[in-house]
């Protein structure tokens, strides 16, 4: 379904295949859809499958403090 240019693709929560493991294919089916749709919108030149983003971290993660 889109609207207003944004894609929305209904599918199970994985915690549901939890707990009801008769949905796990349902669910299997659902994400092997999201996956062609996101390889039918990318173009392979920006991102090859299987290549991860080469993205450098700005800057390292730090430990915050509760107190």
């Amino acid at each position: 379904v889109e609207r207003g240019g944004i894609t929305y693709m209904p599918l199970y929560h994985p915690a549901a295949a939890l707990h009801n493991g008769s949905l796990v294919a349902d669910l299997q089916r659902d994400f092997d859809g999201v996956r062609r749709y996101l390889d039918s919108r990318r173009p392979a030149d920006i991102m090859p499958q299987g290549e991860p983003p080469s993205e450098p971290n700005p800057r390292p993660s730090e430990q915050l403090s509760l107190l």
